[in-house]
């Protein structure tokens, strides 16, 4: 892994945001991270993967509520999607981050939250699929099955001529109580929230414990060589064992 690249100045960061929060359709003029190619059908997509690890975090430390435009724009989740199945820095883990960071850190109204939470959950509950994804339109197939007036759902409708979309009846209209899920490829033991809260701890058949960002997904260490199946973890008072 390598360092992200310095931030542009502020005066840049506002003069792209401003153009970009002026496109139609979705809110979010992808030209300034999409360089060639669809997010839709991404045979020969290029990402800006730099702007992508750098601009909308400026703009939430700036508390620059034009940070909500890209976070709910479902153009902007596949282009992270993008590179996270490539591999790169700043993909979905990153997104997860990012979404938390401006319901933390943004002064937004309810109807604002609401979308970010349920853009939160999307992710989440998705995130396995989305880092392998089976299809080029993968995230567009799966924001159709959310509910309709989630903002994720709404931007692929307005796209689903561009990929086969596939037309979901009765399904359901309230947003799911599943935050995120992991996949370990194993049974999970045993599992047990830090008391910090920052981190998850998951004993999974094959004597291993995965310690997992609540918030990203992202596994941040392990642990190996148990002589034999864990079956419970557990965390001292001040997280650090």
């Amino acid at each position: 892994l390598q360092d992200a690249p310095s931030a542009p100045p502020p005066d840049s960061l506002v003069q792209r945001a401003g153009t970009a929060a002026s496109s139609q359709n979705t809110g979010v003029g992808e030209g300034v991270f999409v360089q060639s190619g669809d997010p839709v059908s991404p045979k020969d997509l290029r990402i800006d993967n730099d702007w992508l690890k750098t601009f909308v975090p400026n703009l939430i430390s700036a508390k620059d509520p034009r940070a909500l435009d890209y976070l709910t724009s479902i153009k902007y989740i596949a282009a992270k999607a993008f590179i996270a199945a490539k591999a790169f820095a700043g993909g979905l883990h990153a997104l997860l981050r990012e979404l938390a960071d401006a319901a933390d850190v943004l002064s937004l109204p309810q109807g604002a939250l609401q979308a970010i939470e349920s853009v939160r959950r999307f992710v989440g509950k998705h995130l396995t699929v989305l880092q392998e994804p089976q299809m080029p339109s993968a995230v567009f197939q799966l924001a159709l099955q959310e509910p309709d007036d989630s903002p994720v759902c709404r931007g692929a409708a307005e796209l689903s001529e561009h990929f086969a979309a596939v037309e979901w009846h009765n399904k359901p209209q309230e947003m799911g109580a599943c935050l995120m899920r992991l996949d370990f490829d194993e049974h999970a033991t045993g599992v047990a929230f830090s008391p910090d809260g920052k981190l998850l701890a998951s004993a999974i058949i094959g004597n291993v414990v995965f310690f997992t960002d609540r918030v990203t997904g992202e596994v941040k260490g392990t642990l190996r060589g148990h002589s034999d199946l864990v079956r419970c973890v557990t965390y001292s008072p001040d997280s650090k064992t």
